[in-house]
């Protein structure tokens, strides 16, 4: 893509503060990392500031493939020293030991999440970056909120403008995997607002949480931009490794449905899909035989209790977490990618956008009307969109089995290649650029 440069203007100075980066396996790592580098390449002086590797991986596996994206033009400051993830490392909580620990009441009081531990730090040596170094810019990445709060007080101290980008929603949020009590809502509702009025510019990932911030907090109007995740159009999913032979054998003839990333049970339920599997088994003898269902990430301890129980070891296959070079080789393996649906219908999972890359058929199963997600694969017709109930499921995959189904085209409204993630860096280059006083620091 050609970079529209403007040698005669002053270069903007952007900080960006995050607990989410290189070597995490998160969709933040996965999309600053190189946004990071294509704002440099573009002419923007550009730091980093995040945590220590070891905090970063405490409670998040690593994707060492992900450093190859970090442009050496981008310095990164790392902290190191966070109480909470000390703790979490010492004793391997993980999983289902992690999962309970925030369930536990004493999590209601990090505050507003579990990186509270990390505000201080990431001021401390924030402000000892920038002490000779301006920024004219600081760029916060949430989730974790806590890094809100440290890149608007970092951009109050240094007369910098503040813009906070949003993976997932804070206090709007319908379906987050961390339990809020009742009394904590009113506390984060007005903390958010305070921190938002004083925001240049706020980039969310959906055009329904975009809508949602602008009707709750009216100042924002017009300052409220969608930037997506996106996929990399730089290394096409499935172009590397091509070999397959090890994942699945020529001779499976199968309807592989394969579902990458963690399971949000609270969010994202697979319970109607296990239950659909065995509907179509008892229904349709030996239609166990024609499908089988890979779920590639981190399984919640309930849904492998199920699939147990139900007798589905045949149909369903668990596998442990793979980087994402790995992933690709199940994109490629896969005759479906599998989409679980939100509740609430706000979030867009990062992973659709890599779906769309892969350019392989995906099946939706719907939570409820209105889901993002199921207008962006049907305006580029990338698959199907069924209810997320045992009764609409298994139906479908007994059609699909009859070969009743029409193939997704991926020429709809939309095309695929509308949601490369290189037009998503360049976006964020002009907004960085327009929120500043005449487009560029004075």
């Amino acid at each position: 893509m050609r970079i529209d440069r403007r040698p005669e203007t002053p270069s903007p100075k952007v900080l960006i503060v995050t607990c989410g980066f290189i070597p995490q396996a998160s969709p933040h790592a996965a999309f600053w990392a190189p946004a990071a580098g294509y704002l440099a390449e573009a002419g923007a002086d550009v730091r980093v500031l995040t945590l220590s590797e070891r905090d970063l991986l405490a409670l998040t596996p690593p994707d060492w493939d992900l450093s190859r994206s970090m442009s050496s033009l981008v310095p990164v400051e790392r902290i190191g020293g966070s109480i909470l993830r000390g703790l979490v490392r010492k004793r391997g909580i993980r999983g289902e030991r992690l999962r309970k620990a925030k369930a536990n009441p004493l999590a209601q009081l990090l505050f507003p999440d579990p990186y509270m531990d990390c505000i201080i730090p990431l001021i401390r040596r924030g402000l000892k970056t920038t002490r000779d170094w301006r920024p004219s810019v600081v760029l916060s990445v949430a989730y974790p909120w806590s890094a809100h709060l440290a890149g608007r007080f970092l951009a109050g101290r240094r007369r910098a403008k503040w813009l906070a980008y949003y993976g997932d929603p804070w206090i709007r949020n319908p379906a987050s995997d961390l339990p809020r009590a009742g009394w904590r809502r009113p506390i984060d509702a007005g903390l958010e607002k305070m921190l938002l009025r004083k925001a240049a510019r706020v980039m969310v990932t959906t055009e329904t949480t975009k809508s949602l911030y602008e009707q709750a907090f009216p100042f924002l109007k017009g300052m409220v931009d969608v930037v997506r995740f996106g996929y990399s159009s730089a290394c096409p999913a499935g172009d590397e490794p091509a070999d397959i032979r090890d994942i699945r054998a020529p001779e499976d003839r199968r309807i592989w449905i394969v579902h990458t990333g963690r399971i949000y049970r609270g969010a994202r339920s697979p319970e109607p899909l296990l239950r659909a599997l065995v509907k179509l088994r008892a229904e349709a003898p030996g239609a166990g035989a024609g499908i089988l269902v890979c779920l590639v990430g981190e399984v919640d301890g309930e849904t492998r209790e199920q699939i147990k129980a139900w007798g589905l070891g045949s149909m369903v296959r668990l596998v442990p977490w793979v980087p994402q070079r790995e992933m690709r080789r199940w994109f490629k393996a896969a005759d479906w990618l599998l989409l679980l649906g939100n509740r609430g219908g706000l979030q867009v999972p990062s992973k659709v956008y890599d779906y769309l890359g892969a350019r392989k058929p995906i099946l939706m199963l719907e939570e409820c009307r209105g889901d993002e997600t199921s207008m962006i694969i049907g305006d580029v017709d990338a698959g199907w969109i069924v209810g997320n109930s045992a009764e609409s499921i298994a139906p479908f995959l007994r059609s699909a089995l009859a070969g009743g189904l029409r193939a997704p085209s991926y020429s709809g409204r939309r095309a695929a290649g509308d949601f490369a993630r290189e037009a998503e860096f360049e976006h964020c280059r002009r907004i960085i650029l327009d929120c500043l006083d005449d487009g560029f620091p004075g």
